[in-house]
């Protein structure tokens, strides 16, 4: 096989996943990931349609599902703290079948454990520098260690290395949803939410938080609408002080709410957009997972498209002996409609999770319905 040597910068799920594939048909893999070890933190995931299709051909769905989160109900309140809904926990994560909802970073976990052995990985390094000739790439990390590769692949989120690098700058890319911002973190709280997740809505402001297992923190998600609102994306002081203006008109328990927020070390702010692309690979490099098609968080459908891609780019390279040119091509066939229907789904959801005019509950049959469409709309070659 020709091209055997392929790095991936990024080791939370896409990266490894596309590892595992490639090593099974030959490949040499080497995978570097800013981070010091393997990807932590992070929020519930959701492995749906295609996708658990992608984890059972891996042998790994029995692992991740032992590791699902099982919720038990849900509730949506107004922006007095009433109650104007309850769901049961069957629907609240929007599921069918053999579809399991995990932490990111168990799944994370369970893929590093998969690959470690057979895939190299260098943790607490970056690439600084990309370097392409006729034959193969050179590429120089942070470290100051330069080495050649025959394929190039940015696994590395939203905010991807590898994009800026060898596409441009991100602006070329993100696209704006609507002026949604997002902030996560994990806050001590009395209320009583084991397995339980509580939905407070105010006009342009969604406010949820849910804790898994009793007796471990709740994890709080602030997702609100802004126009025009600039920020330093490292500067987290910034965005607590953003967060608590937002919501400083909000009743029921946000107060205490903010305050946990601003004394929580985990958090995380970004805006709520799309990565959107006319083209994911150019020469020997191709960017996949949120590097490169986004949905969104609100879609639910990251881990999805990310499992689902690294199936079909390693399936690709391989049926074509590592001909990346004809690979690259055939996997942006295979995959464009299905990114495009999911990137859609995320588009419609954002608008329904926050209000802005009359607050009402928005997890329902119809989204269900459009969710498991998006998770199934592909057809998935066997490779092996």
């Amino acid at each position: 096989m020709k091209n055997k040597r392929v790095l991936i910068s990024g080791a939370s799920i896409a990266g490894p996943a596309l590892g595992y594939w490639l090593q099974r048909y030959g490949f040499e893999v080497t995978i570097v990931e800013l981070a010091p070890i393997s990807r932590i933190g992070g929020y519930k995931i959701d492995i749906r349609g295609k996708a658990v299709e992608v984890v059972k051909k891996m042998g790994i769905y029995d692992k991740a599902r032992q590791l699902s989160i099982v919720m038990l109900s849900g509730t949506f309140l107004d922006e007095k703290g009433r109650t104007i809904d309850e769901i049961a926990g069957e629907y609240m994560g929007m599921h069918v079948g053999d579809d399991i909802e995990l932490w990111r970073e168990d799944l994370s976990r369970v893929l590093y454990d998969a690959t470690s052995k057979c895939c190299e990985y260098i943790f607490g390094n970056s690439i600084k520098s990309v370097t392409e000739n006729n034959d193969e790439i050179a590429v120089e990390f942070v470290s100051g260690q330069s080495r050649q590769f025959d394929i190039l692949v940015g696994a590395d989120g939203v905010h991807s290395n590898v994009r800026s690098l060898v596409f441009g700058d991100e602006s070329l890319f993100s696209h704006n949803l609507g002026d949604y911002f997002v902030a996560i973190c994990s806050v001590k709280t009395k209320l009583k939410l084991d397995r339980h997740e509580i939905f407070y809505s105010k006009r342009d402001k969604l406010f949820n938080i849910y804790c898994t297992r009793a007796g471990e923190d709740a994890k709080a998600l602030f997702v609100f609408r802004a126009p025009g609102l600039t920020y330093d994306y490292k500067n987290v002081k910034q965005q607590k002080e953003i967060v608590s203006r937002i919501y400083s008109d909000a009743e029921w328990e946000i107060p205490h709410m903010l305050k946990a927020m601003n004394q929580s070390s985990d958090v995380y702010f970004d805006e709520v957009k799309q990565i959107r692309m006319e083209k994911w690979f150019k020469d020997r490099t191709i960017v996949i997972g949120d590097a490169a098609f986004s949905p969104c968080l609100a879609s639910g459908q990251g881990t999805g498209l990310a499992l689902v891609g690294a199936y079909v780019l390693a399936g690709e390279l391989m049926l074509m002996d590592g001909d990346y040119t004809n690979a690259f091509a055939e996997y942006e066939r295979e995959m464009r409609p299905f990114v495009g229907v999911n990137q859609k789904l995320g588009e419609l959801i954002i608008e329904h999770m926050v209000p802005k005019a009359k607050v009402e509950p928005w997890i329902g049959a119809s989204i269900l319905d459009q969710i498991q469409f998006a998770a199934n709309n592909i057809h998935l070659k066997d490779y092996l």
